[in-house]
C-alpha cells in the first residue's frame, strides 16, 4: 500500500502479490485507509489508467467513486 500526500489531498494505491489477489485484501485495506484520512478531514485520490478494470473495482469496493478524468501523455528518449 502506498500513500503520497499534499496538504490535507492524500493519494492511495495498493499493488497485491499475485498469491493473494482476488481475496478482498487491497479494497478492504484502501477501504479502511479512505475512511481513517476521512477522519482526519482529508480527501483521498486514486487514480488509475482507463484499461486498469481491477484497479477500478477495487476502488469502487473500498467506497471510492469517479471524480474526474484527465488525459496523460508519456514519452521516452532513445538512451544514449
Amino acid at each position: 500500500m502506498g500513500r503520497s500526500s499534499r496538504q490535507s489531498t492524500h493519494a492511495i494505491g495498493v499493488e497485491t502479490l499475485e498469491p493473494y489477489r482476488q481475496k478482498g485484501l487491497s479494497s478492504t485495506l484502501a477501504y479502511q485507509l479512505k475512511n481513517r484520512l476521512h477522519q482526519e478531514a482529508a480527501t483521498v485520490w486514486w487514480d488509475c489508467m482507463d484499461s486498469n478494470i481491477a484497479s477500478q473495482k477495487t476502488a469502487e469496493k473500498a467506497g471510492l467513486h469517479l471524480s474526474h478524468r484527465y488525459e496523460i501523455a508519456w514519452f521516452s528518449y532513445p538512451a544514449q
